[in-house]
């Protein structure tokens, strides 16, 4: 038989927590993104844009595997903080 030893409601609380920020800074880091790429498609075609596109794709990967990381952390962020 094993024990059983409950949830404390502080731990709930601090995991809904950081939940939120997790939201909050994918939140950001996609806003900040969207405008990065507005302002690389307001630059003339370049070797620099194209590094920056390519900069752009790799952030937007990266910003992918954080979302996907924090699903499988906090399997309900979606439903609660959107």
């Amino acid at each position: 038989m094993h024990n059983v030893v409950p949830f404390p409601k502080a731990a709930s609380r601090h995991a809904g927590e950081t939940a939120h920020h997790f939201r909050r800074a994918i939140l950001l880091l996609d806003l900040s993104l969207q405008h990065t790429r507005a302002l690389i498609e307001d630059c003339p075609r370049s070797d620099n844009r194209h590094k920056l596109e390519h900069q752009l794709r790799e952030a937007r990967m990266l910003l992918e595997m954080l979302r996907a990381s924090a699903e499988t952390m906090f399997p309900n962020i979606e439903r609660h903080y959107d």
